[in-house]
């Protein structure tokens, strides 16, 4: 009974390693980010962070955000979105229910630009959405060009 319960663990720890590794393998990019100039945590009250999300090998690099406060039955809301200043494109930012409804959309926001206000396309009920999305669309600086696009999974907590 002990080695069957040795052998469940091991392939459990295998199958989330290997997922793992195909997550990890899912963006496209080649140079490795600088980490000198990214934003690690912040103090707003908007958002709750984690530490961004830095591949060894990708260029780009996306804000890792686990949650989203925002004010229910109201458009407009503060948020802390922002471009990192080591990127080499541009930001469009959007936000989904998870339902799939988009509810912003950012306009191109280049590296070190924030967005620190935003209009929702609808009000919020009070209460926890979860499965949202957070989407990073990028695009090449030079010319706008579409790049490869980064998904954060987020709860919006509205109060």
């Amino acid at each position: 009974m002990k080695k069957m319960h040795i052998f469940l663990i091991l392939i459990a720890v295998i199958v989330i390693l290997v997922l793992l590794i195909f997550l990890l393998r899912s963006c496209n990019t080649n140079k490795p980010p600088d980490k000198g100039d990214t934003p690690s945590t912040t103090t707003s009250s908007t958002l709750d962070f984690t530490p961004a999300i830095d591949y060894e090998d990708k260029s780009i690099t996306i804000p890792g955000v686990t949650g989203i406060n925002l004010k229910a039955g109201q458009l407009e809301q503060k948020v802390d979105f922002f471009n990192p200043n080591n990127n080499p494109c541009y930001f469009v930012i959007s936000l989904y229910l998870s339902d799939g409804t988009l509810i912003y959309k950012s306009d191109f926001l280049a590296p070190s630009e924030r967005i620190q206000n935003i209009k929702l396309t609808q009000v919020l009920k009070r209460g926890v959405y979860g499965n949202c999305r957070l989407v990073y669309d990028c695009y090449a600086l030079n010319n706008k060009a579409t790049l490869n696009s980064g998904e954060v999974k987020l709860e919006i907590n509205s109060q």
